[in-house]
């Protein structure tokens, strides 16, 4: 709901807000840019391993799924971005800026747990999961090129390092890629699930206390040099535009529409 929100302006100018916290990128988006979601009329989020077209060339997609599956099927991808968006960085270079957001400090807490595999999980499921481990395995030991602390893994911060992985990619790819972890501030009715992210110094606070075993806090908001291809991660907030339902109101138009 909130991204929704965002990116249909009613929190502000999506794209002027966008930019903001691209400042230290040098890169922007312009109001012609393509993103995903588009908005209410069409939620559908991004997922870089299937077909992305135009947001990212096909070939580069089906790259991203032989990278992360060894068995394909319908039902297996990699992560649902909560928002992708064309960006340009310096020197004209075309890239992505991916967003992660969370509305509560538990959805962050929840991020350091490992991979899941179920007791009776298919032989496909277990070659997948070896297959994502040793890709974001490899990310991992790229990325201790630029930091020997870094520690990515299946089996620790999954979630978290899922993303980082998938934005390595890209940027091995010669793909710069921007990956924000927003935090939308204020939202007092989802916050009773853990508790309110308050603001900006919070939630840096947040991601530090879950992250930095595995991604050292001097690596955020810096670039990192892939190859010649940048990547960044960034934190960054935006306070909620409202107020998310009741939890009764939310089981009500559970199977519908979006809220």
């Amino acid at each position: 709901m909130h991204v929704l929100d965002w990116v249909e302006g009613r929190s502000g100018g999506f794209v002027e807000s966008l930019n903001a916290m691209l400042t230290l990128t040098g890169a922007s988006v312009s109001p012609e840019a393509l993103w995903r979601p588009v908005g209410y009329s069409n939620p559908a989020e991004a997922l870089l391993d299937r077909d992305c077209a135009p947001l990212l060339p096909a070939q580069v997609s089906r790259c991203l799924r032989e990278w992360w599956l060894a068995v394909d099927h319908p039902t297996a991808s990699g992560p649902n971005w909560d928002l992708v968006a064309a960006v340009d960085f310096p020197e004209r270079r075309r890239g992505l800026v991916l967003v992660e957001a969370k509305a509560h400090v538990g959805e962050l807490a929840n991020e350091g747990a490992a991979k899941r595999l179920r007791s009776d999980a298919s032989a496909n499921s277990h070659k997948n999961h070896e297959r994502i481990g040793r890709a974001v395995a490899e990310a991992c030991q790229a990325l201790r090129a630029s930091d020997a602390r870094i520690g990515i893994s299946r089996d620790r911060c999954y979630q978290f390092s899922n993303r980082v992985a998938f934005a390595w990619k890209l940027a091995s790819l010669g793909i710069p890629t921007a990956l924000i972890y927003l935090g939308f501030t204020g939202d007092a009715v989802i916050g009773r699930l853990s508790a309110q992210i308050r603001d900006a110094e919070h939630w840096r606070s947040l991601i530090k206390q879950q992250t930095d075993d595995v991604f050292p806090t001097e690596m955020w908001e810096r670039e990192i040099a892939v190859v010649s291809t940048p990547l960044w991660l960034l934190a960054r907030t935006l306070p909620a535009y409202r107020h998310s339902p009741e939890l009764a109101v939310r089981r009500a138009s559970r199977g519908g529409q979006a809220s």
